[in-house]
């Protein structure tokens, strides 16, 4: 607000525009404020430990660490580096096929290895198929 005596200079602003005032000049001040008001309430009523967050793993509830302790508290088992899981069932034969499909690429095609078909959802010839 240009009414206020703080920002009363003795060149008015629509003279000077550098020397406007802007939302900028009072930002400091609301969040200095915010920051003692802030803290004089964790002062009194105290609670700054709800405040900090936890790590995700524990907000998510979700872990795969295991480990197990002896009974002096030395690691028995347990540090060793997690398998990574894929979303995606792996290594599932259909169709008597011995081999997924996409093991097998010719002519810009996808196919099995086992039977060189490009069918996806066709039944495996084997060896008489790769002719």
């Amino acid at each position: 607000n240009p009414h206020i005596p703080q920002y009363i200079s003795s060149v008015p602003w629509y003279v000077d525009p550098s020397k406007r005032p802007t939302l900028k000049h009072q930002r400091p001040q609301d969040e200095k404020k915010q920051f003692t008001q802030k803290k004089s309430i964790l002062e009194r009523y105290g609670g700054q430990e709800h405040l900090d967050t936890p790590p995700v793993e524990l907000l998510l509830a979700q872990t795969e660490d295991y480990v197990e302790y002896s009974r002096h508290g030395t690691v028995i088992k347990g540090q060793e580096k997690a398998v990574v899981r894929s979303k995606y069932e792996e290594d599932v034969f259909i169709n008597n096929h011995t081999c997924i499909w996409g093991s097998y690429w010719r002519d810009g095609r996808w196919g099995y290895k086992c039977c060189h078909s490009f069918v996806k959802m066709s039944y495996c010839t084997g060896e008489a198929g790769k002719d």
